[in-house]
């Protein structure tokens, strides 16, 4: 009772200031605690979504992904060096001996060091769009999908080739960054190189497929 009635006495003590006072406290605790509340939110969004990243990783191959860029970059190189020996056959010169030559022309660089550079150019390219092509299957095996992305590589490849030609060229025979003018213009013409490109795309995207396919009944067999 003592307790109640001392409680009291100080109510009638407080001020409209001080009840002002202890109202913006409780609501500051009330904000922070608002705040807290969203801040543990959002703490458990991002764990339960970092859950899924783990999952989605856990379900897909990653060793057969691997293999996959592997043989890509292996049948890329392969049809690379196949490439310049049917180039003529499409009335064009082996691009290997065009780079050689502009390298010999426009740099001092032996003959034979101009034909290591020029191949050695020319299968890095080859390569990568061996990557190229291995990451377009892994993005869909479905094969018109593939086959879509196949032409899609073949002709965005056709279109950049002479600009990007003249840039390695130039990169190899030059002793500063190389000049980004007056490049060869972008090729949208329906002609052999672009046949050439899209050959060379489809061989290795063939070659992939039937890996894919070997890949798939092996693992069914062990499986079994």
């Amino acid at each position: 009772m003592l307790v109640i009635l001392d409680s009291y006495k100080q109510l009638q003590f407080l001020t409209i200031k001080d009840i002002g006072n202890k109202m913006g406290q409780y609501s500051q605790i009330r904000v922070k605690l608002k705040r807290l509340c969203i801040v543990i939110h959002l703490k458990c969004f991002a764990l339960r979504s970092l859950q899924i990243i783990i999952i989605l990783f856990n379900v897909v191959d990653l060793m057969n992904v691997k293999k996959t860029l592997i043989i890509g970059a292996i049948i890329g190189f392969i049809v690379g060096v196949l490439f310049i020996f049917v180039q003529p056959l499409f009335g064009m010169s082996p691009l290997t001996d065009r780079h050689a030559a502009a390298y010999i022309k426009l740099g001092d660089i032996s003959p034979s060091m101009a034909i290591v550079i020029a191949w050695s150019a020319h299968l890095l390219v080859s390569i990568a769009y061996g990557l190229a092509t291995a990451t377009a299957l892994l993005i869909s095996r479905n094969l018109p999908v593939f086959a879509l992305l196949i032409v899609a590589l073949g002709w965005f490849t056709t279109v950049i080739a002479g600009p990007a030609n003249q840039l390695i060229v130039r990169a190899v025979t030059s002793k500063s960054f190389p000049s980004l003018e007056n490049l060869p213009a972008l090729n949208f013409n329906l002609d052999p190189k672009l046949a050439l490109h899209l050959i060379f795309f489809l061989v290795i995207g063939l070659f992939l497929l039937g890996y894919s396919r070997f890949s798939k009944v092996e693992r069914s067999s062990q499986a079994g």
